[in-house]
């Protein structure tokens, strides 16, 4: 019985909270789920592929769809992956698309949450950090903003991802079959987003880095293997696109930096003022309208009370993530198109989710409780720092600057008193 709570309430908890949390964006604006590229692509293509398959048809081509008909080749719609043919099925089985997109949005991102906790349980990381990772992630702020809200490929992409990695590096050190980091590679890859392939070839780079660095040979050939066997499947979801690439309108893929949608280093080193919305290029205004950016309160104003030393000590085994973080980050910053892959703000999940699991990794570490006065003014300059940023960003935020502040500031205080009072208890 304890052993049952221990495995199964954690991530039931973490689940039935980040379907909860889906649902406040969807109260607000019934249509959350349900804009741009959601409302003019996807959701009533999903209705239609659903109709298709009910009808018994595949849905490969369709010339009634005229330039978009290629079903196959437009890759995006992941007619390979069997949960979003089961997505497809359901959107096409509810009337109101609006409804629909509430709950296919919300499936994914519990998967999403589910595969970090997964991860972070993976990394040794305690529940209870665990699943704060795993809650962190999905409502990180490109994945909720853009991701769930619009470009709904990126979303049911990256979903699959921490599976991946998570049943990749388990089999890599004999815990598991062969055949589970497969059909999560599979899912992954099938999902037809370059960016989730993308992803998954970082897991594969990020533990190769680790199991070099531990120098586990056989595990480093294992990972290998399943890289190998995971890449294989990328012709059945890319080939179509690729071979039909020179007669469609992005027949001129380059390298080139245009600026659009590119955050700064600095845009995404603020990820703890909630009211931050980076000046990054991004069509109609100089600026983002959403805290893009954005990545957990606490992830800057608790870093002057991290145990570093016992940190180095936890990567020593656990390299695949700062080796995935650092990548993350480098592709973020990139030029704003190369090959099939546009805009940058689209590669920040796979900064966000090993920056995730590191910070669920340091924290595990304990808080340190001297110096107290001087880690209170540093987590204190850090947090009027970001207001500082967020407010000559955007000075007509005031307001909501000022709340951002003192709410990451009351949650923080918070934090650190629970902390050190646990502490000395010895609890």
């Amino acid at each position: 019985m304890v052993m049952w709570r221990s495995r199964v309430l954690p991530p039931l908890g973490v689940a039935l909270l980040v379907a909860a949390m889906a649902l406040v964006p969807a109260l607000r604006d019934p249509r959350f789920y349900l804009t741009d590229d959601s409302a003019a692509q996807f959701l009533p293509s999903w209705y239609h592929l659903g109709q298709l398959l009910r009808a018994g048809r595949f849905p490969l081509l369709d010339p009634t769809l005229w330039a978009g008909g290629n079903i196959a080749a437009e890759a995006l719609f992941g007619i390979w992956n069997p949960v979003l043919l089961a997505a497809m099925l359901l959107v096409s089985a509810v009337p109101n698309l609006v409804v629909a997109s509430v709950l296919v949005k919300t499936a994914f991102l519990v998967i999403l949450a589910l595969g970090v906790y997964g991860l972070a349980r993976e990394y040794d990381v305690p529940p209870g950090l665990a699943a704060v990772a795993g809650v962190t992630v999905p409502f990180a702020g490109v994945t909720l903003y853009f991701d769930a809200s619009s470009w709904s490929s990126g979303l049911t992409a990256f979903a699959f991802v921490p599976w991946f990695w998570w049943a990749l590096r388990r089999c890599a050190r004999g815990r598991l079959n062969p055949v589970v980091p497969f059909l999560a590679g599979y899912l992954a890859m099938t999902a037809g987003n370059p960016y989730g392939a993308l992803g998954a070839c970082l897991a594969v780079v990020g533990l190769l880095a680790e199991f070099a660095w531990t120098r586990q040979r056989a595990a480093a050939g294992r990972t290998l293997l399943g890289g190998i066997a995971v890449g294989l499947v990328a012709p059945l979801t890319y080939l179509p696109l690729v071979l039909t690439q020179p007669v469609t309108y992005r027949s001129d893929s380059k390298i080139g930096n245009s600026g659009l949608m590119v955050p700064g280093l600095g845009d995404l080193l603020n990820a703890s003022t909630p009211s931050f919305a980076a000046w990054v290029d991004a069509f109609e205004h100089p600026y983002l309208t959403v805290p893009a950016t954005y990545l957990a309160w606490y992830a800057l104003p608790l870093l002057p009370w991290l145990r570093y030393r016992a940190i180095v000590d936890a990567l020593a085994s656990r390299m695949a993530v700062p080796v995935y973080a650092l990548a993350g980050l480098a592709l973020s910053v990139g030029p704003s198109e190369a090959w099939m892959f546009r805009w940058p703000l689209r590669v920040v999940p796979y900064f966000v989710l090993p920056t995730a699991v590191l910070l669920a990794i340091a924290l595990a570490q304990g808080l340190s409780a001297d110096h107290r006065r001087r880690r209170a003014a540093g987590s204190g300059l850090i947090i009027l720092g970001g207001a500082y940023l967020a407010e000559a960003t955007r000075p007509d935020l005031l307001h909501a600057h000022a709340a951002s502040v003192l709410l990451v500031a009351a949650l923080t205080a918070a934090t650190v008193a629970v902390w050190l009072h646990r502490s000395s208890t010895g609890r």
